[in-house]
């Protein structure tokens, strides 16, 4: 049946419905079982995705969540934040896989604001609506919220008000200023990658390979989980994201390098089996912990998470391969402003860049004449991708072992 997934003989629901993933454990070997479980499982979703799709059609406000403190607004008789709010779920949230988050931060923003007219939103409100969310208000945790959390409820309320800009319902809309958060990219150490490998060689040869993917590919946790033999073609010797939920919403290519090869030709059994035994990124995340205890500050380095396998990839693949494009395009940034975000990680850009700058110099003292020559760039079409890595992959592979 086809939403299901056996990983060690378990299966695994794996499906889409109506645009919201459905990933979930069976616990039974049973097949007939297993459908079972799915159709009930399909039917519930089916069932809290149009009640909520109902909600958000007859523009009905978001339920106001248990009162904590209200804010003292004018009333008055213009549009309300609440209507502009189910306006702005039903077209950009409601297809979208975020609609159930854009939901109850909108419920929370209502309340917390009091729910007024879109014209009469300042931004003095906005700076007192952050302040309480960074202390922690209308939250079941303790010890408030961070700062990129609050962020996120902030860039909530301009696409909302942004939204409306565009129906013609407000000329301008206040912005408060958002916190200024550090990067978290974390560059793991050549020692640090032995001692991880090492590791989990001698204990976890799965999770062993799962890592030495990750750093090859760049591919996120996520991306891992859902890979399967259909996305690995032997023959033109790339993993195609086609058919994954990715960051992006956005199908790539990868080309493997020779240790990736290596591991999908020991794990790929099959078009439909998933290559590695984890279904979600809680899974690499508490075997990752096992071994950031045994790291000198480990506990304290936040930052030192699976994800930094990725960001690795990245800086490496831009020290060594200088088209930025091509590394945007393998990463599967949505802007190339992401991408360039990873320049600053890399040691001695300016000392690479006078030197560059010189050889190019004398190369012209040496031939005036010369023509410069114009380096390649990812060039895309219709029916097939063609990078510079001289690989043309077809949008539909077969797994071919």
């Amino acid at each position: 049946m086809r939403g299901l997934i056996k990983v060690r003989g378990i299966w695994f629901i794996e499906s889409m419905v109506q645009g919201v993933r459905l990933r979930k454990s069976t616990r039974t070997e049973d097949y007939n079982e297993a459908c079972q479980l799915l159709r009930e499982e399909k039917e519930k979703l089916i069932k809290k995705i149009d009640h909520e799709r109902q909600r958000v059609k007859q523009n009905i406000p978001p339920k106001v969540l248990s009162p904590q403190r209200k804010t003292s607004v004018p009333k008055a008789n213009g549009r309300r934040f609440s209507v502009a709010a189910a306006t702005a779920i039903r077209q950009l949230w409601q297809d979208n896989v975020t609609l159930r988050e854009a939901t109850l931060k909108v419920e929370l923003l209502t309340e917390m604001l009091g729910d007024p007219d879109i014209k009469e939103i300042t931004f003095d409100m906005l700076e007192d609506l952050k302040d309480r969310l960074r202390e922690g208000e209308g939250g079941r945790k303790h010890g408030g919220r961070a700062p990129r959390t609050v962020n996120k409820y902030l860039s909530t309320v301009t696409t909302i008000l942004k939204n409306e800009v565009r129906l013609g319902n407000l000329q301008s809309y206040p912005t408060a200023k958002k916190y200024s958060v550090k990067s978290q990219k974390r560059i793991l150490t050549q020692s640090e990658l032995d001692s991880l490998i090492a590791y989990f060689e001698a204990r976890d040869q799965d999770f062993a390979d799962a890592v030495k993917v990750l750093l090859d590919t760049g591919m996120r946790t996520g991306e891992l989980s859902q890979l399967t033999g259909y996305h690995v073609d032997f023959n033109q010797n790339a993993i195609i994201l086609n058919r994954i939920k990715t960051k992006s919403g956005r199908s790539r290519v990868i080309t493997m390098t020779d240790r990736v090869k290596e591991i999908m030709a020991r794990r790929v059994t099959g078009q439909t089996d998933s290559v590695f035994p984890y279904n979600n990124s809680d899974n690499y995340k508490q075997r990752w912990k096992k071994w950031r205890r045994t790291q000198p500050g480990g506990e304290e380095d936040k930052a030192l998470t699976p994800h930094a396998l990725r960001h690795t990839c990245c800086t490496r693949l831009l020290a060594a391969y200088e088209n930025i494009y091509v590394v945007k395009t393998w990463m599967g940034h949505a802007s190339i402003s992401t991408t360039e975000e990873y320049l600053a990680l890399l040691p001695g850009q300016l000392e690479n860049a006078a030197k560059k700058l010189q050889e190019f110099n004398e190369k012209l003292s040496a031939n005036p004449m010369e023509p410069v020559e114009k380096p390649e760039v990812t060039t895309i079409k219709s029916d097939k991708v063609e990078f510079d890595l001289h690989i043309t992959v077809d949008v539909k592979p077969k797994c071919q072992k």
